[in-house]
């Protein structure tokens, strides 16, 4: 079966703007999901305390050294998801 020609361009038309709209979604979802991870370090100074601090971006070295101390050793640095309730409160503080 062989569909008109304005029936195929308007179907490639159609399939143009479904691409665009998946991508405008695709971006905007991973603006979201970049709003509500954090980047969790965990370190330890002697080897048995663990020390715990949330990044809001991909922490580079210097803070990690900034941050827990130029003889800190670094057990792991993981992305995870903040909370609702940690949500609200880094909302609430940034309005202020």
């Amino acid at each position: 079966m062989n569909l008109p020609v304005k029936q195929k361009s308007s179907d490639r038309f159609g399939y143009r703007a479904t691409r665009q709209y998946s991508s405008l979604a695709r971006s905007r979802r991973k603006k979201a999901l970049q709003s509500i991870t954090g980047y969790s370090v965990v370190t330890t100074l002697d080897g048995v305390n663990k020390l715990e601090y949330t990044f809001d971006q991909p922490p580079t070295a210097a803070q990690i050294v900034a941050q827990f101390g130029p003889k800190a050793f670094v057990i792991s640095a993981n992305p995870c998801q903040r909370s609702p309730r940690s949500r609200a409160n880094v909302r609430l503080i940034t309005k202020q």
